[in-house]
Protein backbone atom coordinates (compact mmCIF):
# COMPACT_ATOMS: atom_id res chain seq x y z
CA UNK A 1 0.00 0.00 0.00
CA UNK A 2 1.06 3.59 -0.56
CA UNK A 3 2.29 5.56 2.43
CA UNK A 4 1.84 9.26 3.18
CA UNK A 5 5.26 10.13 4.61
CA UNK A 6 4.79 13.82 5.32
CA UNK A 7 3.02 17.11 4.61
CA UNK A 8 4.88 20.35 3.92
CA UNK A 9 3.80 23.97 3.54
CA UNK A 10 5.54 27.08 2.28
CA UNK A 11 4.93 30.51 0.84
CA UNK A 12 5.62 31.27 -2.80
CA UNK A 13 5.12 35.01 -2.31
CA UNK A 14 7.25 37.18 -4.58
CA UNK A 15 9.86 38.00 -1.95
CA UNK A 16 10.79 34.32 -1.59
CA UNK A 17 12.65 34.56 -4.90
CA UNK A 18 13.46 38.28 -4.90
CA UNK A 19 16.78 39.63 -3.55
CA UNK A 20 16.13 41.49 -0.27
CA UNK A 21 17.67 44.61 -1.79
CA UNK A 22 14.52 44.87 -3.93
CA UNK A 23 11.90 44.18 -1.25
CA UNK A 24 11.14 47.79 -0.33
CA UNK A 25 10.74 48.76 -3.99
CA UNK A 26 8.34 45.84 -4.54
CA UNK A 27 6.36 46.67 -1.42
CA UNK A 28 6.01 50.34 -2.28
CA UNK A 29 4.44 49.40 -5.62
CA UNK A 30 1.50 47.79 -3.78
CA UNK A 31 -1.22 49.09 -1.47
CA UNK A 32 0.30 49.20 1.99
CA UNK A 33 -0.85 50.05 5.50
CA UNK A 34 0.40 53.40 6.69
CA UNK A 35 1.03 52.01 10.19
CA UNK A 36 3.43 49.32 8.92
CA UNK A 37 6.74 51.00 7.98
CA UNK A 38 9.32 49.64 5.57
CA UNK A 39 11.96 47.51 7.25
CA UNK A 40 15.69 48.05 7.01
CA UNK A 41 17.89 46.28 4.48
CA UNK A 42 19.61 44.37 7.30
CA UNK A 43 16.24 43.14 8.56
CA UNK A 44 15.18 42.09 5.08
CA UNK A 45 18.46 40.28 4.46
CA UNK A 46 17.99 38.36 7.72
CA UNK A 47 14.45 37.41 6.69
CA UNK A 48 15.62 36.28 3.25
CA UNK A 49 18.26 34.10 4.90
CA UNK A 50 15.67 32.49 7.19
CA UNK A 51 13.34 31.93 4.24
CA UNK A 52 15.92 30.00 2.24
CA UNK A 53 17.15 28.12 5.28
CA UNK A 54 13.53 27.04 5.70
CA UNK A 55 13.43 25.81 2.11
CA UNK A 56 16.65 23.85 2.76
CA UNK A 57 15.13 22.17 5.84
CA UNK A 58 12.01 21.15 3.90
CA UNK A 59 14.06 19.92 0.93
CA UNK A 60 16.33 17.80 3.12
CA UNK A 61 13.41 16.36 5.08
CA UNK A 62 11.62 15.31 1.88
CA UNK A 63 14.83 13.59 0.77
CA UNK A 64 15.39 11.92 4.16
CA UNK A 65 11.87 10.45 3.97
CA UNK A 66 12.84 8.64 0.73
CA UNK A 67 9.91 10.29 -1.03
CA UNK A 68 8.96 8.74 -4.37
CA UNK A 69 6.48 11.39 -5.51
CA UNK A 70 5.10 14.76 -4.39
CA UNK A 71 1.47 15.79 -4.61
CA UNK A 72 1.63 19.59 -4.86
CA UNK A 73 -1.31 21.93 -4.29
CA UNK A 74 -1.11 25.55 -5.39
CA UNK A 75 -3.10 28.30 -7.04
CA UNK A 76 -3.20 29.13 -10.73
CA UNK A 77 -2.75 32.81 -11.56
CA UNK A 78 -3.76 32.77 -15.23
CA UNK A 79 -0.84 30.53 -16.19
CA UNK A 80 -2.98 27.56 -17.21
CA UNK A 81 -6.53 28.91 -17.05
CA UNK A 82 -8.41 32.10 -17.81
CA UNK A 83 -11.96 33.38 -17.67
CA UNK A 84 -12.98 31.28 -20.62
CA UNK A 85 -12.54 28.30 -18.29
CA UNK A 86 -11.48 28.64 -14.64
CA UNK A 87 -11.97 25.40 -12.70
CA UNK A 88 -12.08 25.31 -8.93
CA UNK A 89 -9.74 22.28 -8.93
CA UNK A 90 -7.66 20.78 -11.72
CA UNK A 91 -5.45 17.68 -11.58
CA UNK A 92 -2.51 17.44 -13.99
CA UNK A 93 -2.26 13.83 -15.19
CA UNK A 94 0.41 14.26 -17.88
CA UNK A 95 3.84 12.65 -17.81
CA UNK A 96 5.75 15.95 -18.18
CA UNK A 97 5.12 19.61 -17.38
CA UNK A 98 7.22 22.70 -17.96
CA UNK A 99 8.24 25.96 -16.41
CA UNK A 100 7.45 29.12 -18.34
CA UNK A 101 9.93 29.61 -21.20
CA UNK A 102 10.04 33.34 -20.53
CA UNK A 103 13.25 34.87 -19.22
CA UNK A 104 12.79 36.59 -15.82
CA UNK A 105 12.87 40.38 -15.92
CA UNK A 106 14.24 40.74 -12.37
CA UNK A 107 17.18 39.38 -10.43
CA UNK A 108 16.33 36.27 -8.41
CA UNK A 109 17.68 34.34 -5.45
CA UNK A 110 17.06 30.73 -4.43
CA UNK A 111 16.89 27.64 -6.59
CA UNK A 112 15.58 28.14 -10.11
CA UNK A 113 15.38 25.81 -13.08
CA UNK A 114 16.14 27.24 -16.51
CA UNK A 115 13.24 28.79 -18.42
CA UNK A 116 11.24 26.04 -20.13
CA UNK A 117 12.68 23.32 -17.87
CA UNK A 118 10.69 20.07 -18.02
CA UNK A 119 9.67 18.30 -14.81
CA UNK A 120 8.32 14.76 -14.42
CA UNK A 121 4.69 14.15 -13.65
CA UNK A 122 3.31 10.92 -12.22
CA UNK A 123 0.36 9.81 -14.40
CA UNK A 124 -0.29 6.65 -12.37
CA UNK A 125 -0.86 8.43 -9.07
CA UNK A 126 -2.45 11.47 -10.72
CA UNK A 127 -5.09 9.28 -12.36
CA UNK A 128 -5.75 7.55 -9.04
CA UNK A 129 -6.23 10.94 -7.39
CA UNK A 130 -8.51 12.19 -10.16
CA UNK A 131 -10.79 9.15 -10.25
CA UNK A 132 -10.60 8.71 -6.50
CA UNK A 133 -11.82 12.20 -5.62
CA UNK A 134 -14.54 11.89 -8.26
CA UNK A 135 -15.86 8.83 -6.45
CA UNK A 136 -15.86 10.93 -3.27
CA UNK A 137 -18.10 13.72 -4.52
CA UNK A 138 -15.69 16.04 -6.37
CA UNK A 139 -15.62 16.86 -10.08
CA UNK A 140 -12.23 18.44 -10.84
CA UNK A 141 -10.98 19.37 -14.26
CA UNK A 142 -7.94 17.51 -15.55
CA UNK A 143 -5.07 18.29 -17.93
CA UNK A 144 -3.19 15.69 -19.97
CA UNK A 145 -0.85 18.31 -21.42
CA UNK A 146 0.14 21.93 -20.89
CA UNK A 147 -2.94 24.17 -21.26
CA UNK A 148 -0.78 27.18 -22.20
CA UNK A 149 2.75 26.06 -23.15
CA UNK A 150 3.88 29.67 -23.58
CA UNK A 151 3.10 30.39 -19.92
CA UNK A 152 4.22 27.16 -18.27
CA UNK A 153 2.44 25.41 -15.42
CA UNK A 154 1.18 27.34 -12.38
CA UNK A 155 4.05 29.26 -10.82
CA UNK A 156 3.32 27.99 -7.31
CA UNK A 157 3.74 24.39 -8.49
CA UNK A 158 7.02 25.30 -10.16
CA UNK A 159 8.34 27.05 -7.03
CA UNK A 160 7.71 23.90 -4.97
CA UNK A 161 9.47 21.78 -7.61
CA UNK A 162 12.44 24.14 -7.62
CA UNK A 163 12.89 24.73 -3.90
CA UNK A 164 11.93 21.31 -2.50
CA UNK A 165 13.37 18.82 -5.01
CA UNK A 166 16.45 18.03 -7.06
CA UNK A 167 14.34 18.76 -10.19
CA UNK A 168 13.90 15.01 -10.89
CA UNK A 169 11.33 13.96 -8.27
CA UNK A 170 7.95 13.15 -9.93
CA UNK A 171 5.12 15.52 -9.05
CA UNK A 172 1.32 15.40 -9.23
CA UNK A 173 0.23 19.05 -9.65
CA UNK A 174 -3.18 20.02 -8.27
CA UNK A 175 -4.15 23.55 -9.20
CA UNK A 176 -6.86 25.52 -7.43
CA UNK A 177 -8.64 28.80 -8.05
CA UNK A 178 -7.64 30.74 -4.94
CA UNK A 179 -7.09 34.06 -6.67
CA UNK A 180 -10.23 35.16 -8.50
CA UNK A 181 -13.77 35.34 -7.12
CA UNK A 182 -15.60 33.11 -6.61
CA UNK A 183 -12.69 31.24 -5.04
CA UNK A 184 -12.76 27.79 -3.50
CA UNK A 185 -13.85 28.10 0.13
CA UNK A 186 -11.71 27.03 3.05
CA UNK A 187 -14.19 24.30 3.95
CA UNK A 188 -14.27 22.91 0.40
CA UNK A 189 -10.46 22.95 0.31
CA UNK A 190 -10.36 21.03 3.59
CA UNK A 191 -12.84 18.47 2.28
CA UNK A 192 -10.88 18.08 -0.95
CA UNK A 193 -7.71 17.48 1.06
CA UNK A 194 -9.49 14.80 3.08
CA UNK A 195 -10.54 13.10 -0.15
CA UNK A 196 -6.97 13.14 -1.50
CA UNK A 197 -5.73 11.64 1.77
CA UNK A 198 -8.28 8.84 1.48
CA UNK A 199 -7.14 8.15 -2.09
CA UNK A 200 -3.50 7.95 -1.00
CA UNK A 201 -4.34 5.61 1.88
CA UNK A 202 -6.33 3.35 -0.48
CA UNK A 203 -3.71 3.25 -3.24
CA UNK A 204 -2.42 -0.27 -3.93
CA UNK A 205 0.99 1.08 -5.04
CA UNK A 206 4.07 0.95 -2.83
CA UNK A 207 4.88 4.63 -3.38
CA UNK A 208 6.09 6.86 -0.57
CA UNK A 209 4.10 10.05 -1.08
CA UNK A 210 4.61 13.52 0.38
CA UNK A 211 2.07 16.32 0.05
CA UNK A 212 3.10 19.96 -0.41
CA UNK A 213 0.94 23.08 -0.41
CA UNK A 214 2.16 26.55 -1.30
CA UNK A 215 0.48 29.92 -1.36
CA UNK A 216 1.00 33.57 -0.59
CA UNK A 217 0.19 33.08 3.12
CA UNK A 218 -0.23 36.85 3.17
CA UNK A 219 0.23 39.76 0.80
CA UNK A 220 -1.49 42.85 2.17
CA UNK A 221 -2.88 42.08 5.66
CA UNK A 222 -5.79 44.25 6.67
CA UNK A 223 -6.54 45.36 3.10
Amino acid sequence: MAKLVGTFFHSHGGTTSLPPELWVERRNNRPIRADVPNESLDTNRAKAYRTHEGFRVLREKISELRTDVLVVFSDDQLECFDFNNYPAFAVYVGSKFRKSPREPNLSMIGRHADPGHEFDGCPELATEVLTGVMSRGFDPAFCMDMPKPDRGLAGGIIRSAEELTDFTLPIVPIMMNLYFAPQVTGMRSYQFGQAVREVIDASPSDMRIAVVASGGLWHTPGM
